[in-house]
C-alpha cells in the first residue's frame, strides 16, 4: 500500500504556486471566506494571528492587529535614567 504522506521539500526551497490556484474566494453560506494561500503569504500572516477588518471607499481591509502591550513595549526607554540597580540590590539586601 502507498504512504500518503507527501514528501518534504528541501530546506531552502522557494515556495511554488500550483497550476490553478487563484487569489479569489468564494463567501460559504455561514459567511466564511477562506483566504487564498498567496494572499497570506504576500500578507505576512501567520497561524493566531488576530485580523482586523476595516472599510475604506467601499473596499474591506484586512490588517494583522497589533498587540496591544507590544505597542508600548519601549516607549518608557530613558525615563529611569538615574536609578542605580546594584545601589538598590546592596541596599535591600544588606550588603
Amino acid at each position: 500500500m502507498a504512504s500518503k504522506v507527501k514528501g518534504k521539500k528541501a530546506p531552502g526551497a522557494a515556495p511554488s504556486v500550483r497550476r490553478g490556484r487563484t487569489n479569489s474566494s468564494r463567501l460559504s453560506v455561514k459567511n466564511q471566506v477562506t483566504l487564498p494561500v498567496e494572499v497570506i503569504r504576500v500578507a505576512g500572516f501567520e497561524v493566531g494571528d488576530n485580523l482586523k477588518f476595516s472599510f475604506h471607499g467601499g473596499k474591506v481591509i484586512i490588517e494583522k492587529e497589533e498587540s496591544k502591550l507590544l505597542a508600548f513595549a519601549g516607549s518608557l526607554t530613558g525615563t529611569y535614567t538615574d536609578y542605580d540597580f546594584e545601589a538598590e540590590r546592596r541596599d535591600a539586601w544588606g550588603e
